[in-house]
């Protein structure tokens, strides 16, 4: 076997059992091979068991697999409705409990309000004739007496009016005479009967076109200043609270807006705007407190005098009125103010705030059974003032609930279920 001169693969024993690989000279080996080209699958196997053994040994440091902590179970426990926390667990020292038992209503919250005028004791201001207003003799705000100028109009109505009263007059004193001269005739047997009876009728009808003339007259209610003038007068004391006139304006009967508005402000009105979900037990006669809130210490009290018994469309609330004594004055027309209605039904029951909890969906409290299990209760609320809130079903008097801490047992009752 022929070998090249300038390379050969050594293989020697070594005595102390190792095969090594190394390069040497043609003389120098003991003995010689003819260098072969490596397999490729060799190769790839040796790649693998070297792999493999640095594999084995990073994991023989590392040493053995940790197993994960385990998570704590919590010590509450659910069934249902129900809830259970042990005794002893520090889960009872955010929890408090108080007894539910009946109260009176609580006062609803203040609503806002305005006050206004009193109807009853308002005088329209109209003019009774077609006319033109000369002079208006009084301002906005001023306190009028009954018979006070309250402006003048010149009207052709009125002149009408005199003549046609001037017209009657006349008649009846023509039929006054016609009646006589024929009451005579028939005397003298010179007229029938009938004509007697014809005079005295038309005498009668020329009474009654002449009381009418005059009724007509009396009722416009104006002091007559001549040439078709007249002035009109306020038949009520009061202040003037609405004032649409000026010089030159044409005035008569079938205007629609008064002309002016007298009213007496002893008493006036506080007109609240209730929503619609706290009107329930507003009645006739029920008390009332009304303040300014400029004022709040000059409170006065009056009662309701009438409950709307529509719902306005728009802002869902319900008019209610509260007849107020103003006798002072403080109550102005307009003024924005702040009514509470006292409260007035048969007792509820009213637990803390605290107590109701919401999951979104319905209110619950936490009810605790002799046995010390919980017990989760739908209510239905009604109102909530200072801290605590009524309950107008869903529990009983007497029944002990969580008054702190329900909305802890209500979230540890949702993650253990």
């Amino acid at each position: 076997m022929n070998l090249p001169d300038h390379e050969s693969l050594v293989v020697s024993a070594d005595p102390t059992g190792v095969v090594g690989h190394s390069h040497a000279a043609p003389a120098a080996r003991a003995e010689t091979l003819p260098a072969r080209r490596r397999s490729p699958w060799v190769t790839a196997v040796a790649s693998a068991v070297i792999l493999g053994g640095l594999a084995a040994f990073g994991l023989s440091m590392l040493g053995p697999a940790k197993a994960s902590p385990e998570v704590p179970q919590s010590p509450l426990k659910t069934q249902g409705a129900e809830l259970r926390i042990p005794a002893g667990s520090d889960a009872w020292h955010y929890v408090q409990f108080e007894t539910a038992a009946l109260a009176p209503p609580l006062e609803p919250l203040p609503v806002a309000g305005r006050i206004v005028v009193d109807e009853s004791r308002t005088s329209r201001v109209m003019a009774p004739l077609q006319g033109r207003i000369e002079s208006v003799h009084v301002r906005l705000g001023q306190h009028v007496v009954a018979g006070d100028v309250l402006m003048t109009v010149r009207s052709g109505q009125l002149v009408s009016l005199l003549a046609e009263e001037q017209m009657a007059e006349a008649a009846v004193s023509a039929q006054k005479r016609n009646l006589a001269r024929i009451q005579s005739l028939v005397e003298l047997q010179a007229a029938p009967e009938k004509d007697l009876i014809a005079a005295r009728q038309s005498h009668e009808e020329a009474h009654v076109a002449l009381e009418a003339a005059r009724m007509k007259r009396s009722s416009l209610r104006v002091k007559e200043l001549g040439q078709g003038r007249f002035e009109l007068l306020a038949t009520k004391s009061g202040v003037l609270v609405s004032r649409d006139v000026a010089e030159g304006l044409e005035v008569g009967p079938d205007r629609v807006e008064p002309l002016m508005m007298i009213a007496d402000l002893d008493q006036v009105l506080a007109v609240a705007s209730v929503p619609e979900a706290d009107v329930e037990g507003i009645e006739l006669d029920q008390v009332a407190r009304v303040w300014q809130p400029a004022q709040p210490a000059q409170e006065v009290t009056g009662t309701v005098a009438w409950v709307s018994p529509l719902v306005d469309p728009d802002r869902h609330t319900v008019d209610v009125r509260v007849r107020l004594d103003n006798s002072n004055g403080r109550m102005r027309p307009n003024a924005w103010v702040q009514v509470a209605f006292a409260p007035k039904g048969a007792p509820r029951l009213v637990v803390p705030a605290a107590s109701v909890v919401t999951d979104d969906q319905r209110n619950v409290v936490f009810a605790r059974l002799p046995d010390a299990t919980l017990v989760r209760k739908t209510v239905q609320i009604g109102r909530q003032r200072n801290g605590r809130i009524e309950l107008l079903a869903g529990l009983k008097p007497g029944e002990e609930i969580a008054s702190q801490g329900a909305l802890l047992l209500l979230n540890a009752m949702l993650l253990a279920q």
